[in-house]
């Protein structure tokens, strides 16, 4: 534990990931409830407390229907100095995760402080988008680094999850319908820095192998294009 929790958080607790209170299933929360809980814990502190991972595909962010069930938590990053915001919560701290949870109406919200395994906070507080939702302001990682975490989840453990290829593809097709899409030249950048070198995948290119499959779930308007946009992501990462 990080030095100084248990004096600085009062309602602070030390868990087994096994032992966190409630694991609900996949869809059990709407996404309004997820939104709700994003903007609750990111109003605590402008700007400086940010929803990573793949609730920021949500359809309240990307205005682009969610193509995957929905996981029932959220994760968040949190520069150290406003961590006091959370001091209301009964918070929990997980040595195996490395990071603080609470609940929030029975969901799940874990906090990244000190990093987020290995990569520091500010690689998605330095330049997080904001969208007003209709539960209230959303602070979000922005899409590329989304997607470059992905692919270093995948690379260390040594496989990519079909559920990552969904939403690289969802972000596409957003991207191509609200006029923001994704840059696959400062994404590959970004992965080829956090992810490449430290790859446990054998496969050449193996990361690639789910999104054959996952195309599926991309409504068929956008489906060329994510396919295409996937493959141009591909032919720019220089793997080993």
């Amino acid at each position: 534990m990080p030095k100084g929790y248990l004096e600085r958080f009062r309602n602070l607790r030390i868990i087994r990931p096994e032992e966190i209170p409630i694991k609900p299933k996949d869809n059990q929360f709407s996404e309004e409830e997820i939104l709700a809980a994003a903007s609750d814990a990111c109003s605590l502190d402008d700007g400086n407390i940010v929803l990573i991972g793949g609730q920021t595909t949500l359809k309240g962010i990307t205005g682009y229907k969610k193509c995957r069930c929905r996981s029932s938590e959220i994760d968040l990053a949190a520069d150290e100095p406003v961590l006091d915001a959370f001091n209301e919560k009964e918070l929990f701290y997980i040595p195996e995760m490395q990071c603080l949870l609470y609940m929030e109406n029975g969901l799940p919200c874990g906090i990244f402080c000190k990093d987020i395994k290995g990569l520091p906070i500010f690689f998605v507080t330095e330049d997080a988008k904001t969208v007003e939702t209709p539960q209230g302001k959303v602070v979000y990682a922005r899409p590329e680094k989304t997607v470059a975490m992905k692919f270093r989840r995948g690379a260390t453990n040594g496989s990519y999850r079909g559920k990552d290829a969904v939403d690289y593809l969802t972000l596409a097709a957003a991207g191509r319908n609200n006029g923001s899409e994704l840059d696959n030249k400062y994404t590959a950048g970004l992965i080829e820095e956090i992810a490449c070198p430290n790859c446990n995948i054998t496969e050449y290119k193996g990361c690639f192998r789910p999104f054959g499959k996952s195309i599926k779930n991309i409504p068929q308007k956008d489906r060329s294009y994510a396919a295409e946009m996937a493959r141009d992501l591909e032919k720019r990462l220089k793997c080993r």
